[in-house]
């Protein structure tokens, strides 16, 4: 019998007083280990007493018993909660981990067997014997499960069968899924009486479920939830609109859903395919987690092979890598790149990105950056090793959500609705462009979704998640790795440099055969435990990754379509066998550039250089004029996950602080990101006037040059938020330029707004970072051109001219020149008269590249002076105005869709009378299809034969494009008495052209009038 490891009273004594906290209960364990009783353990690791923990909560411990080949060791670790637990005496419970037991150069399946024994053998300290309980899911893909207490399995299983009807589910993996629901990690928020509970129907069309996984909770128990957990977001309370749930025997997610508050039936619904098992006497709600803001989506492996297969270049990946890469070096050297770097992790780095603008680079900041860009470095290693291949870079236009269901069934096939919290701007919509949507893990082109992101105002309610259509043949989420709604997240991007021109089929992820038996003991469930092995998994993906590496056609490949199947099937615990041919993939060509290959190597080159680099940060006081680009630089920041008003209350400490007159500013703030009271307080604290707090609105509507009808008829009134920088009409056409410059410097969104009569004016659309002083491509991407005239003429012409490919813009000083290709071919050209020069502005347009008639009722427009101009910009942190401003631009066309397998094309070849197996007809019918007219229609007048008999016979007429036939057969079908209507109307749906036999019967000469049933 075993009580302690074999060892002297010394070493025994030696191992305690150095590692206090663990108490080795064996060394070495062997694969011939029989008992598993250990005896003279000291109280400390037997026990603990609960502790508080931040002040709500107590903290519960339990024993841990860690199994590794070199020691089986004791402690006490804190206990994770769950439904079972938050029962249980911890003291009664062991935590069991078995990561990193594996005997060594043994077969996995001797740790199995080992394991095996012990769970049958029961495991005994100081005389206290532990058996088998259970496991979570995710402990499982961990190697890790609960023992307690107790003298038999049966004591166990009245523990466990007390809390749900779970015995009828006779296979094995499935009930030990189920069971591990009750011990998935999350926090008992409280008990949730069934009253305030209902069932409803899922979302189907057909066998597809639209809704798997995805229920319903008022805004009231929302609300609630949220404050019992205490959820913060930028220290004020914040209320998410998808919980992760689980409740009785239901496993999903719940989405906010106002419309059950009016109704005030229940607090909470759930779906049908939510209930994985009814629960008896548990009425305990936990939430496992939930939706948050500012949760950026990264690139990984396997979404990077993907688009690549899908026709994303190499230099697109790497260009966007090295971006990522400039912004965390950037950290230390930019105050503003800084800012943003600490913001954008998350809460606890808020307070020193806005110490840092305020104070600069001090020591510790700096220190604090540092440690956060060493984490990012430290990501791209995986496990440590730098060998491997990896790939983890954040991508600001995107965001990990939760996927939910479309309730009102508003969405159509193919569209999905995306509503997030962004900096500066609240909860803002992208629509109006394509997304990608995917789920991990992928191993499939046609994960990669491809969808319209819309507006829908009824959803609008719905923030930080992702909304799927409920109409379709194919759920979204399932078509996405065989993914659904109880808790999946998805990897949304909406960057366009990211969405390919390819879409490729979807794969159809069958279920796993489930194998059943008659009965299950506590035994096949520690036996399943033990056995489990996601080796497959990682066989498969690694294959996987060597022939996207060898084929041309990358993961489009046939080979790694057969690996994805192989892998879908042993994610969910199936053992698969690799065929032979798809373990030796061959070696890829000498010249071949893999993705993963070329991100691998610039990040290596990068983070070396990074590491050796010395900082550049200059914690020097900063100066009146530093002061000034600082705050402009704030206002410009791309990301600050900030809101808009805070901002503002950052910038204006800093003017304070260095005595600069923040109203100089206020053309760079994003108003429509305030609230109104937010507003009203600004024009106060700063004495704004009238005329400067026309800023805060859309100052378009308030252009000397264009009227309130022709902003209407190019959709740029309403919602469109712009800012006014420069008006001629203030500050004169010779200060044009300089604001022109600042506006080309400072926005990425710009339009300049010309007039040169009471007829006639247009506007330049601007997007993006377009180089000064010099010939700079714009080709339809950074400038598109409208045109306002009177009614009279509007409607001749085109609302948008965007520029074509070939079209260069030069902007300098004095000069910009708008022309295709070559200056002969110029579109617009402004001019700058000389100094001290009483002329005007000048400007030529090629009229007949927007019409031939804006050109007709025009003439020539050649060194025509111009009347007035105004410059308007877009806050560069308004997302919304952006999306509104890009209409004009963004859209990314789907060029080629791709289907899994190659498509033959055949000649298609109708049904013929001579190829016709007349035998399937009745006898007496077959000769309607072998006798010319006369006989047929003697034939087919026989009493003998029923209108049913004549139906018959029409519906093999139909199908054999037997037209002659058809109209004899529904001649005789008239004749009969009574008339069968039924069948009548049958036939005139199917075949039209039949109407002609009744209006040759009823309409002749001798009669005017239908039969009587008709009339």
């Amino acid at each position: 019998m075993y009580y302690l490891d074999v060892m002297s009273s010394r070493q025994c004594t030696t191992s305690f007083f150095t590692n206090m906290t663990k108490f080795i209960l064996r060394a070495t364990p062997t694969p011939d280990d029989t008992e598993w009783k250990f005896d003279h353990i000291p109280p400390q690791f037997l026990s603990r007493p609960s502790s508080a923990a931040s002040g709500r909560r107590e903290t519960r411990f339990a024993k841990l018993i860690i199994f590794t080949p070199e020691n089986i060791t004791l402690q006490i670790s804190p206990l994770s909660s769950n439904r079972i637990v938050m029962r249980e005496d911890p003291s009664k419970l062991i935590i069991a981990s078995f990561e990193k037991f594996r005997f060594p150069e043994q077969r996995p399946s001797v740790a199995s067997d080992y394991m095996i024994r012990m769970f049958k053998a029961g495991l005994y300290l100081n005389g206290r014997q532990y058996r088998f309980f259970g496991h979570g899911n995710s402990q499982l893909r961990g190697r890790g499960c609960y023992l307690r207490e107790a003298n038999n399995d049966e004591e166990l299983d009245n523990i466990i069968y007390g809390l749900g009807e779970l015995t009828g589910i006779m296979n094995v993996a499935k009930r030990a899924k189920r069971i591990g629901l009750l011990f998935s990690g999350a926090e008992v928020d409280f008990i949730l009486d069934s009253q305030y509970v209902g069932d409803i129907d899922d979302l189907t069309t057909g066998d597809e479920n639209f809704s798997d996984g995805c229920g319903l909770i008022s805004k009231r128990l929302c609300v609630q939830i949220a404050r019992m957990k205490r959820i913060l977001f930028q220290g004020r309370r914040y209320t998410p609109c998808v919980y992760q749930i689980r409740y009785k025997g239901y496993k999903g997610v719940v989405m906010l859903h106002p419309d059950m508050d009016k109704e005030k039936r229940h607090f909470i619904e759930f779906r049908k395919s939510m209930k994985k098992f009814r629960s008896t006497i548990d009425n305990t709600f936990a939430v496992v987690g939930y939706s948050t803001p500012y949760a950026f989506g990264r690139l990984n492996n396997e979404i990077v092979v993907l688009l690549s297969s899908l026709g994303i270049t190499n230099e697109a990946f790497l260009a966007k890598q090295q971006t990522y890469f400039t912004w965390i070096e950037q950290a230390t050297s930019n105050p503003i790149k800084g800012f943003e770097f600490l913001a954008s992790l998350g809460p606890k780095y808020l307070a020193d990105a806005e110490r840092l603008v305020l104070d600069g680079f001090t020591p510790e900041l700096l220190r604090k950056i540092r440690a956060a860009q060493n984490s990012e470095l430290a990501a791209f290693k995986k496990n440590d090793d730098s060998t491997k291949e990896r790939v983890r870079m954040l991508v600001h236009k995107s965001r990990r959500l939760y996927g939910v269901c479309d309730p009102h069934r508003v969405l159509k096939e193919g569209e999905v609705h995306v509503r997030v919290l962004t900096s500066r701007n609240g909860s803002s919509t992208i629509f109006g462009t394509d997304v990608i949507v995917v789920r991990n893990p992928c191993l499939h082109p046609g994960d990669i979704l491809k969808l319209r992101a819309v507006d829908h105002p009824s959803l609008n309610h719905l923030v930080d998640c992702v909304v799927f259509s409920s109409q379709g043949k194919r759920s979204p989420s399932s078509m996405s790795s065989g993914g659904n709604l109880d808790g999946d997240e998805y990897f949304v991007c909406w960057d366009p440099d990211l969405v390919p021109t390819k879409v490729f089929e979807s794969y159809e992820y069958p279920p796993n055969k489930e194998i059943t038996q008659k009965t299950i003991t506590r035994q096949d469930l520690a036996r399943y435990f033990a056995s489990y092995n996601n080796s497959g998994m990682a066989q498969t993906s690694a294959l996987h990754n060597k022939w996207a590496r060898y084929h041309l056609q990358g993961a489009m490949s046939p080979e790694c379509q057969e690996l994805n199947a192989l892998y879908s099937q042993a994610v969910d615990g199936a053992r698969v066998k690799i065929p032979e041919r798809l373990r030796t993939p061959p070696d890829p060509p000498e010249d071949s550039n893999f993705i993963l290959s070329d991100l691998f190597n610039a990040a290596q080159s990068w983070s070396q250089a990074f590491l050796i680099r010395e900082g550049g940060a200059d914690s020097a006081p900063v100066s009146v004029e530093e002061a000034d680009e600082l705050i402009k630089r704030l206002f410009s920041a791309s990301e600050t996950t900030v809101s808009e008003y805070r901002l503002i209350e950052l910038a204006r400490r800093i003017a304070r602080k260095h005595k600069v007159d923040f109203r100089t500013y206020l053309s760079y703030i994003n108003y429509g990101a305030l609230e109104t009271h937010e507003k009203y307080e600004l024009a106060a604290s700063l004495k704004i006037s009238p005329e400067e707090e026309a800023y805060m609105w859309n100052s378009l509507l308030r252009s000397d040059i264009v009227s309130s009808k022709d902003l209407e008829d190019k959709k740029l009134s309403g919602s469109l938020r712009v800012q006014r920088l420069y008006s001629s009409k203030d500050l004169g056409l010779h200060a044009f330029f300089g604001y022109l410059i600042r506006a080309m410097q400072g926005f990425t969104r710009k339009l300049v707004i010309v007039k040169l009569d009471e007829r006639f004016s247009f506007t330049i659309f601007m997007r993006g970072e377009i180089k000064l002083n010099e010939d700079f491509p714009v080709d339809g991407e950074h400038v598109v051109v409208a045109t306002f005239m009177r009614e009279s003429a509007l409607k001749a012409i085109p609302t948008f001219t965007p520029c074509t490919a070939g079209f260069q813009l030069y902007c300098g000083e004095g000069n910009i020149q708008l022309f295709n290709k070559y200056r002969a071919n110029t579109f617009i050209h402004v001019r700058k008269p000389p100094a001290n020069s009483d002329e005007a502005f000048i400007i030529s347009i090629a009229l007949q590249q927007i019409s031939s008639r804006v050109q007709k009722q025009m003439g020539r427009v050649n060194r025509t002076p111009i009347v007035s101009i105004e410059i308007h910009v877009v806050s560069n942190r308004d997302r919304l105005a952006h999306l509104l401003f890009d209409l004009r631009f963004d859209r990314v066309p789907t060029e080629e869709f791709l289907r899994r397998f190659t498509h033959v094309d055949t000649t298609y070849l109708p049904n013929t009378l001579e190829e016709a197996d007349l035998h399937s007809l009745p006898e007496a019918l077959r000769d309607v299809f072998t006798k010319p007219e006369g006989a047929v229609k003697r034939l087919l007048s026989a009493t003998d034969i029923t209108t049913q008999n004549l139906d018959q016979c029409a519906d093999f007429a139909w199908t054999h494009h037997a037209d002659h036939q058809l109209f004899w057969i529904f001649d005789s079908i008239l004749d009969r008495q009574p008339m069968n209507q039924g069948i009548v109307l049958k036939w005139l749906g199917t075949h039209p052209l039949l109407v002609f036999c009744i209006l040759k019967k009823f309409l002749s000469n001798d009669t005017d009038s239908f039969p009587e049933p008709w009339d």
